[in-house]
């Protein structure tokens, strides 16, 4: 697999988990609709990716369909 179809894949995951799955996953969700990179990171549907993979492909993503939030 080359990076740009490890990135689709991670970018589809985090779409998946981020608007559908994170009830299922059992990620919590804050009250304002948010999830944290960790939590993200410790599910079994982003096993080996990293927290800055995860940062390039918001950075990267030309629909900004994700965003990162400061704490």
């Amino acid at each position: 697999m080359n990076k740009y179809q490890s990135d689709v894949e991670i970018s589809k995951r985090l779409s998946y988990i981020l608007r559908h799955g994170a009830i299922k996953e059992r990620i919590p969700i804050t009250n304002d609709g948010w999830v944290l990179i960790k939590d993200l990171l410790n599910n079994r549907q982003m096993k080996g990716v990293s927290e800055e993979e995860i940062i390039n492909i918001v950075a990267k993503d030309q629909k900004k369909r994700y965003s990162i939030q400061g704490e």
